[in-house]
């Protein structure tokens, strides 16, 4: 790293990872050399009105996301930022420790993630609404982003 960072002149690291705050302050943390990493206010969901989608630079869809029976209501750049936790704490969490604080859907995906039998499935309106997915929940939150966005 510091032949890279000589080679190219720069005088300051960089640290990769993270789309999102809460996911790129995780990685950040790491790199601080920080072993407990507590998160709040990482819902990736929001309760009735209060939300800062009005507020967001960015035009988002507010969707139903249900997870096990419980409805959260998310955007489909949160339901992206429940998937990248997921793999962050996947590969990391035999390093440090990670304790997501919060009642929203990053939370409780946090307290269900190793539980095979979690479902998630999405409302994007009420004419179309696909079928309850038969695959792990992380796939169906990243397909419904991918499916939402257009990404492939």
């Amino acid at each position: 790293m510091k032949i890279l960072m000589r080679e190219k002149k720069i005088n300051e690291p960089t640290i990769n990872g993270g789309s999102a705050g809460v996911t790129r302050a995780m990685y950040l943390g790491m790199a601080l050399g920080y072993t407990d990493l507590q998160l709040h206010g990482a819902d990736s969901s929001y309760k009735g009105n209060q939300t800062h989608i009005t507020k967001s630079l960015a035009v988002e869809t507010a969707i139903p996301v249900h997870v096990n029976g419980t409805t959260f209501y998310s955007t489909p750049g949160w339901c992206a930022q429940v998937d990248e936790f997921r793999r962050i704490y996947v590969g990391y969490r035999d390093k440090i420790n990670i304790k997501v604080h919060g009642d929203g859907l990053l939370p409780y995906v946090y307290r269900h993630i190793s539980d095979p039998s979690l479902k998630c499935t999405w409302e994007s309106s009420e004419e179309q609404s696909p079928p309850e997915q038969k695959q792990p929940w992380w796939k169906s939150i990243f397909g419904l982003y991918r499916d939402l966005v257009g990404a492939h």
